[in-house]
Formats: structure tokens, sequence, C-alpha cells
């Protein structure tokens, strides 16, 4: 059958007759411009990483408690089937922080 069940079907629909077009409109250029952003942000921190050679002036510590805090935050989502548009991002930046310490 998918991966919707049957009772999404309708909160589907329910949302595309009843949401006002302009808000829907605006939601959509928001999510998509924040996610290009995001995307923007990560290809940053990437090229300025490995432009890095050394871990002078950055302080590892606090590496790994925003790692740590970043695992405790991705869980909560997890637990709350939070959507896949905030949850990817987030386990992509997880991702980053552990590269960044390698």
């Amino acid at each position: 059958m998918g991966l919707l069940k049957p009772s999404d079907y309708d909160e589907y629909k329910r949302i595309w007759l009843e949401t006002d077009p302009i808000l829907f409109g605006v939601t959509a250029v928001v999510s998509v411009l924040h996610s290009l952003f995001e995307f923007l942000a990560f290809k940053n921190d990437i090229q300025f990483w490995n432009g890095k050679e050394d871990v002078e002036g950055i302080s590892v510590k606090t590496l790994y408690a925003n790692i740590m805090m970043s695992i405790v935050i991705t869980l909560y989502l997890f637990e709350n089937e939070t959507s896949l548009l905030i949850l990817v991002p987030q386990v992509i930046a997880i991702g980053i922080d552990v590269w960044k310490l390698t």
C-alpha cells in the first residue's frame, strides 16, 4: 500500500482543501529556501574544515559537547516522529560534526 496509512490520505486531502493557497505557497517557498541555505551552510562548513590542518584555536571539548547535544535532540525528534525535512539535516549535521573530529 505504500508509506501512507489510509488515515493519512484524508489528512492530506484536508490540508490541500482547507489551507489558504497563499499561506501554502509561502510555506513551500520558505521550506525550500531553508533547505537550500542549510545545504549551503553544510557545504561551507565542510570546505572550512577541509582547509584546516590542525585544530589550533578550536575547542575539541566543545565539538564533543555539540555532538552529544545533537544526538539528544535527534533522539527527541525520532521519538516525536518529526518530519524528514527536519530529521535528515539533523542527522547530516551529526555526521559532519563526527567527521570534524577525525
